[in-house]
């Protein structure tokens, strides 16, 4: 699984980011249990969800976060930290602790539409 860079280092409560309206490419950055989601063109979306990617006989995926602008189309631009509550957003379901080697699938929302997701699996950490 590739890992991409962290793009850029806007502030993601910036007052120039516009909504986001259209396709994404979102990337991460390993950071073991807690990566960094990032997405570009940077801009503010509305919400974001992890879920942990399961086998249908296991019932299937399982969500582990997401996150919610508390005012639609003012949520939050990139970086996001997993498990970090930036102003203006709010826990729908609070982050639960990701497993090592386990394969994880982000999606980020705009105006109530998924604009992009990939997957990733957290690496152990270093010795």
């Amino acid at each position: 699984m590739m890992f991409a860079a962290a793009l850029g280092c806007t502030d993601s409560s910036g007052p120039n980011l516009a909504p986001c309206d259209g396709a994404v490419t979102v990337a991460i950055t390993a950071n073991a249990l807690q990566p960094v989601f990032s997405w570009s063109p940077n801009c503010l979306i509305d919400q974001i969800s992890v879920e942990e990617v399961l086998p249908p006989s296991a019932g299937g995926n399982r969500v582990t976060w997401i996150l919610t602008a508390r005012t639609p189309g003012q949520g939050v631009g990139a970086p996001l930290r997993y498990g970090t509550v930036p102003t203006g957003m709010q826990e729908f379901l609070h982050a639960e602790s990701l497993a090592f080697q386990h394969q994880y699938h982000v999606r980020v929302y705009g105006g109530g539409a998924a604009l992009g997701g990939t997957s990733f699996i957290p690496p152990y950490p270093p010795d």
